[in-house]
């Protein structure tokens, strides 16, 4: 088995070991729209699938593991992080990809972090996970015809049309925008 072939295969087993059944399709479903993109984009397809399949190994934990796992990769758990710490979870799913599979990419890892409230200054596969997890089919919550325009734009314009259709969701629940959303927000209309 070929490097590639091996570490989509562990990341692959460890979702299905961890996650329940409709977060293990979301998961094939990111990562399969990730691997697309990647091509169009002309990005690296194994980190775009590794990132898709990996980036919610957290999102069904408790609170208080999340916390934990976040703080093992050296960074400052901020304030806003601690007020909402499911934000934690893409922290949390990049040290359990490490630390279960050895799978150490930088850019992979830096992609499962970024895909829950984006950050000024992401990398391509960090934006192309973070729209890949908004736009894959099985998202309820995205009209098919919202998805087909976004998909068909270029990528930051994709970013941005899910940023914002975020934000909107965010600000519909009453709760604050992460200061990364705003960064990336800020980033991305700049050049707009």
């Amino acid at each position: 088995m070929d490097d590639r072939n091996l570490w989509r295969s562990r990341a692959s087993a460890l979702v299905e070991a961890t996650l329940t059944r409709p977060r293990i399709g979301h998961s094939r479903e990111v990562a399969r729209l990730a691997s697309e993109l990647c091509d169009r984009f002309h990005g690296d397809e194994e980190k775009g699938y590794i990132g898709g399949m990996a980036h919610d190994l957290a999102r069904e934990l408790d609170v208080a593991e999340i916390l934990l796992l976040a703080e093992t990769d050296g960074q400052p758990v901020r304030d806003w992080e601690k007020d909402s710490p499911m934000l934690l979870h893409g922290r949390a799913a990049a040290a359990i990809l490490l630390k279960h599979t050895g799978y150490s990419d930088p850019e992979t890892l830096q992609a499962i972090r970024d895909h829950v409230t984006g950050r000024g200054s992401m990398g391509m596969i960090s934006k192309i996970v973070f729209a890949a997890d908004f736009l894959e089919p099985t998202r309820e919550l995205v009209s098919p015809e919202f998805r087909r325009r976004t998909i068909a734009l270029s990528l930051d314009e994709m970013v941005l049309a899910v940023l914002e259709r975020k934000m909107h969701f965010v600000r519909q629940a009453r709760q604050a925008l992460s200061p990364d959303s705003l960064s990336l927000h800020e980033e991305l209309a700049a050049h707009a």
